[in-house]
């Protein structure tokens, strides 16, 4: 089964690189087909996720975001991480924040959208705002927390919550 593929794979890692997460990744068997009996439902949510596997350096999401759907801006605080397209297409949009000043709060402006094909994989930086509608393989280190999400105001985007990053962040 490809969940236990996936923990063996990653079990072994302590602290890695954004290079040793990718040739793992690489080596894997990975389809949507192979994630059916485990793909997360959305429970009225805009999104679903699961949690695969765990340890203190590495964490492996399945997120299913249904087709219409999109997650709200958000950072994925401390962790860095890849996101292995399993099925439809990632239109990712990355936001950069623009420090404020004494005259005016900080706010987040639109840095680049890109596409990314199924099969494909996408770096996630530290603290890399962004929006992602897709079925994914999210594999993060160290694990969630501290992740924030964003709400829309009519100029920019402005921090509104702080989590532990399970349901907060794709």
């Amino acid at each position: 089964m490809i969940v236990e593929e996936i923990r063996n794979a990653f079990a072994i890692l302590t602290e890695p690189t954004p290079s040793e997460i990718k040739e793992v990744l690489s080596r894997l068997p990975l389809s949507a087909d192979a994630f059916a009996s485990c793909m997360p439902s959305s429970d009225g949510l805009p999104y679903g996720g699961e949690v695969l596997f765990r340890t203190n350096d590495v964490e492996i999401v399945l997120i299913y975001l249904p087709p219409g759907h999109e997650s709200a801006p958000h950072d994925h605080g401390s962790s860095f991480g890849w996101e292995y397209v399993l099925q439809g297409e990632l239109m990712n949009i990355n936001h950069s924040v623009i420090p404020g000043s004494s005259r005016a709060p900080a706010y987040v402006s639109v840095q680049e959208t890109m596409s990314v094909a199924s099969g494909q994989v996408y770096f996630i930086e530290k603290g890399q705002i962004r929006q992602t509608p897709v079925i994914s393989l999210n594999v993060y280190s160290p694990p969630l927390s501290g992740c924030k999400e964003y709400r829309i105001s009519p100029d920019c985007l402005l921090p509104e919550t702080e989590s532990t990053g399970k349901g907060a962040a794709l």
